[in-house]
């Protein structure tokens, strides 16, 4: 399957890029796809994660999704 990561803020400084196509098999854990498309996703694991815009666990599987984001957390005044 196939789908698309965005990373915003921090995350999009770290991994270099704002959306990147990827493939998938749904029964990946949300971390090792991000591991095997970022790199070190330990690094990210201060992000929430979304799949198909909803707030999802990075240990649990990716399903069928079709949009994953990095959402880092935000801070207002």
């Amino acid at each position: 399957m196939k789908a698309t990561l965005l990373a915003w803020a921090q995350a999009k400084t770290l991994v270099g890029f704002e959306q990147k196509a990827f493939e998938f098999d749904p029964a990946e854990r949300v971390f090792d796809v991000i591991e095997r498309v970022c790199g070190d996703a330990s690094e990210l694991q201060f992000c929430r994660v979304a799949v198909n815009q909803r707030i999802h666990d990075w240990d649990a599987p990716i399903g069928d999704a079709v949009e994953v984001a990095l959402i880092p957390p935000v801070s207002g005044g």
